[in-house]
């Protein structure tokens, strides 16, 4: 903001977008729309699923190579998170590692005004198995 007399005035700026911040968080993210496009993968979530940003950023969720990736957005969870207002987490299997992540559904509003659903991937917790 800068004065032009007794006017106040404010410069508008360009501002990165909230995706640009997940390319520096450790935490797998993986942002996709309500007509199941995937608008957003982080490093690590491509790391994780042996993907990469260019076969997955604004493709089709179920046409990317990826069978978990698949399993997530056709589970009742994502069908849950996309229709509503809370967050949701399930644990889910790894693709084909024996791995289990938790993953958090949580619901948004994409800056075109569409839903969309941020899946955050991390490594289950162990079960307790004493009792």
């Amino acid at each position: 903001m800068y004065a032009i007399g007794s006017a106040k005035v404010y410069r508008i700026s360009s501002r990165p977008s909230l995706f640009k911040l997940f390319d520096y968080i450790q935490e797998s993210v993986i942002v996709i729309d309500s007509d199941l496009t995937v608008r957003c993968i982080n490093p690590a979530c491509c790391t994780r699923l042996g993907l990469t940003m260019k076969e997955t950023v604004e493709k089709a969720a179920t046409a990317v190579s990826c069978p978990f990736l698949e399993g997530l957005v056709v589970s009742e969870t994502f069908s849950r998170a996309i229709r509503g207002t809370e967050q949701v987490s399930e644990i889910r299997a790894g693709p084909g590692d024996g791995a289990r992540y938790l993953a958090t559904y949580i619901p948004v509003v994409l800056s075109n005004g569409q839903y969309g659903v941020a899946i955050t991937l991390r490594d289950a917790p162990e079960e307790n198995v004493h009792r």
